[in-house]
């Protein structure tokens, strides 16, 4: 099995998401080049094309509308992990400040 590579799945799935490589780029801050390069990459992995070029713009295939379901349950999740592993951070609101002072002073009983 090869491995999925996400950065090319991200860059798929924002140009599925926004309908453009180029508006995909402007949101990514890369070349459309580059995007373009990746796509295809995760095209290779996979075997099967996941786009379709309709007249100027770009039509998600079967297997590309199967592949952006799954990118965004894959990233929806990614969202819901930093936001748990981002409340296990934060401090109790009816708790205790945090105790930041993690050096004892050397005026500290010992």
């Amino acid at each position: 099995m090869r491995w999925l590579n996400y950065h090319h799945l991200l860059y798929f799935w924002t140009v599925a998401r926004t309908g453009s490589i180029v508006a995909a780029s402007r949101e990514l801050y890369l070349s459309q080049p580059a995007i373009s390069t990746q796509i295809k990459n995760l095209e290779g992995v996979l075997g099967t094309p996941l786009f379709v070029r309709n007249g100027r713009g770009l039509e998600l295939t079967e297997s590309g509308r199967k592949a952006f379901a799954y990118a965004d349950q894959i990233f929806r999740l990614g969202a819901e992990l930093q936001e748990a592993i981002n409340q296990d951070l934060r401090p109790d609101p009816g708790g205790p400040p945090p105790d930041f002072d993690m050096v004892p002073s050397p005026d500290a009983p010992a």
